[in-house]
This record gives structure tokens, sequence and C-alpha cells, in this order.
């Protein structure tokens, strides 16, 4: 391993790439793949609701490692604090 892949490790690594990444944010696949982080929905809820960072989620298309097309999570990291959206 290149770095510790504990909880907190992903976490760490999530926020900062999500932070490096400004209003384009990363979808679930790019996390997954780039940042070998295999529960993506479950450290952006940790850093949501522990943490307080505002993180939003939009729907999108992308591509993975072998060429297929998937609707996913896109992820993007807004300043401020996390409030939940209820419609």
């Amino acid at each position: 391993h290149r770095y510790g892949n504990s909880l907190n490790a992903q976490r760490q690594r999530v926020l900062k790439a999500l932070q490096e990444a400004g209003g384009e944010g990363l979808s679930t696949i790019q996390i997954r793949e780039s940042l070998d982080c295999m529960m993506p929905a479950a450290r952006v809820h940790t850093l949501r609701h522990d943490h307080g960072y505002n993180i939003q989620l939009v729907w999108d298309r992308d591509r993975n490692a072998q060429g297929n097309e998937h609707t996913c999570g896109r992820y993007i990291l807004f300043p401020g604090e996390w409030k939940e959206v209820t419609a």
C-alpha cells in the first residue's frame, strides 16, 4: 500500500481530493478507482455528519476503467457547514 487504508485515512484522501477537485467534484467511480475507497458514500456521510463538511451530491454519468458507462453520484465540496436539504 502506498498509504493506509483505515477509515480515517480514506476520509482524509476523499476530503483532500474533493478540495482539489473544486466545482467539478468527484464521481463515485473516481473515488473508488483513484482513491482506493470502496464505499465513498459512507466516507462522505461521516465527513458531513461528524465533521460538518458541506458535500453535496448530484447524479451524473461516468465511465469506469473498463469503459462502461454508469449513472453514479458526483460529490462536490462547498463552503460552509453541511445542512441537509429536504423537499
